[in-house]
């Protein structure tokens, strides 16, 4: 939020300048512009800091019959909402080839966020029906539970599963 309270400060110098026009403390039209285009540069810098603020991560463990590796990976999705049937799109994707592994997702735009792991049986990056998945916080059913991610946080969750839940 630094950007943020710069641009705010240059911003109350620049306006204390605007009001006092006489003599040696008169700010030119040039400066003022400049002024006033760096503001808008810092405020900018400062969203877009605010958005990248957000960070998950999750370590995977898959204990279920198979094993995690190149062929038979983890596909790790972050949704924005608890994933039901196919009409929604994960916010966020990553595949663990290693049982154990963490893997960081960066920058979400979104909070809370859900999380849901599929084990690839098939080895083709594609969900199917009767792939094992586990998700975080999941009921009986594998509806998995919200995770609160606050602007500039980083929240670190584990997520083990195994060959219970399976997609229908």
């Amino acid at each position: 939020m630094k950007p943020l309270v710069a641009a705010v400060g240059v911003l109350v110098a620049l306006i204390g300048e605007g009001l006092e026009m006489t003599g040696a403390t008169k700010m030119s039209a040039r400066a003022r512009v400049t002024g006033l285009a760096a503001v808008s540069v810092l405020l900018m810098a400062g969203l877009v800091w605010a958005a990248q603020g957000r960070t998950l991560k999750v370590t995977v463990n898959y204990t279920g019959s198979g094993e995690v590796s190149a062929t038979n990976a983890v596909l790790v999705s972050v949704w924005t909402s608890p994933p039901v049937g196919d009409t929604t799109a994960p916010l966020a994707l990553e595949v663990v080839q290693e049982n154990g592994a963490t893997v960081t997702f960066e920058n979400l735009t979104a909070s809370p966020v859900y999380l849901v792991a599929f084990y690839d049986t098939q080895g083709d990056g594609m969900v199917a029906s009767g792939m094992p998945f586990g998700a975080h916080g999941a009921d009986a059913q594998g509806t998995p539970s919200a995770i609160v991610v606050g602007d500039s946080e980083t929240v670190e969750v584990e997520l083990s599963f195994d060959d219970t839940l399976r997609i229908p």
